[in-house]
């Protein structure tokens, strides 16, 4: 006896609450990976990527092409069918470019992650120089931004100037025009 759309509709409702506790346990797992920052825990990352969260999504794709196939369009329940199994559809293609590009991503970027995952550890708040006489064309009133702004390379608070139309980081010497 074939199934009617409302029992097509509830293992769709099924299928969407696989794929979302699929992707929670992906960014679980990334999340975890980038706690520890070292590259083998990204590669390890890109191999359970590619070797579970991939294949797994992959199967659940096709049991909503055969789902979408065993609607039928001219029985009560079709309209919702349609749209769960389309943003279901959205969804799991989401899933798919997420769990492709986010590993590879993290890899390109693995470099990066291991210099901040160590050094949030261990950071040290770099000590700041005494202020010299300011240099001719150098505003004398700098003050520390509020609320407190590191810079991107030292860490450092950067100073602004009384009219806040320049920052400069004391630490490294960056200024950058407001």
């Amino acid at each position: 006896m074939p199934r009617d759309n409302w029992d097509i509709c509830r293992e769709l409702e099924i299928l969407q609450s696989t794929v979302l506790r699929l992707e929670e346990r992906f960014r679980l797992e990334k999340d975890e990976a980038l706690e520890k920052g070292t590259g083998n825990s990204l590669l390890e990352f890109q191999e359970s990527s590619r070797t579970f969260y991939q294949p797994r999504l992959s199967r659940l794709i096709m049991d909503l092409s055969r789902l979408v196939a065993e609607t039928e369009p001219d029985r009560p329940g079709s309209g919702v069918a349609e749209r769960m199994s389309t943003e279901l559809n959205r969804l799991t293609k989401k899933m798919m470019s997420r769990f492709v590009g986010t590993p590879h991503r993290l890899l390109r970027n693995a470099e990066f992650i291991e210099e901040r995952v160590g050094t949030r550890s261990d950071r040290v708040e770099p000590s700041r120089p005494a202020r010299e006489k300011p240099s001719e064309g150098e505003e004398e009133d700098l003050v520390e931004t509020d609320p407190p702004v590191e810079c991107p390379r030292c860490g450092t608070v950067l100073l602004h100037d009384a009219d806040f139309t320049m920052l400069i980081c004391p630490g490294c010497g960056a200024r950058e025009e407001v």
